[in-house]
């Protein structure tokens, strides 16, 4: 009996959160829309936050990169490639004075899937965040800055003309990133 409740119960918790900061908080990325605007190009980047207590939420960052025209973007403009990128990354944050707002830990692994005109294969990071995030009753920001390793492999090697970005690493490799996150959304 108990089990066949769940979904209620997760629904429940969804529409009547007992505290506004207890919502669930659908973010789209500030690069989400400038690289869609300006490259008239699909350019997807949301974070998803779901608190489980005053202290942890769940991280969800699908994404989505879809450009014709990424050679003419980079170096070569007599190149025009395409470049395809779908997949997610998931994870926890750690709210630190317990109130699920203010300053965060969070550590976020992902995988994704790329594609171009060189080669494929498959993107996969972890990276840990120290951030700060502000809500109220209707919607929310935050601002966070990560650093982690980013590891990539090919499904083939890639062609001998392949320009330096679409490689993005030798098959196996990895390397250090950083990256800086600024995203604003709703309450659900």
């Amino acid at each position: 009996m108990t089990k066949r409740l769940l979904p209620f119960v997760f629904l429940y918790s969804l529409v009547f959160a007992y505290d506004d900061n207890n919502k669930v908080f659908v973010y789209i990325h500030h690069t989400s829309l400038i690289l869609t605007s300006v490259a008239k190009e699909p350019f997807i980047y949301l974070t998803v936050e779901y608190p489980l207590n005053w202290s942890y939420s769940i991280i969800i960052n699908p994404s989505f990169i879809y450009s014709k025209n990424l050679g003419a973007m980079a170096d070569d403009e007599t190149k025009s490639s395409y470049y395809s990128r779908i997949g997610s990354g998931v994870g926890i944050r750690r709210f630190i004075n317990d109130k699920t707002d203010g300053f965060y830990l969070q550590l976020m692994p992902g995988v994704y899937r790329f594609k171009n005109d060189f080669t494929s294969g498959i993107i996969i990071d972890i990276l840990g965040y120290v951030g700060y995030s502000f809500k109220s009753h209707m919607g929310g920001i935050f601002i966070d800055l990560g650093v982690g390793i980013v590891g990539y492999g090919w499904d083939s090697l890639p062609r001998d003309d392949a320009p330096f970005w679409a490689l993005g690493g030798s098959s196996g490799s990895s390397f250090r990133s950083v990256d800086v996150n600024f995203g604003f959304g709703f309450a659900f």
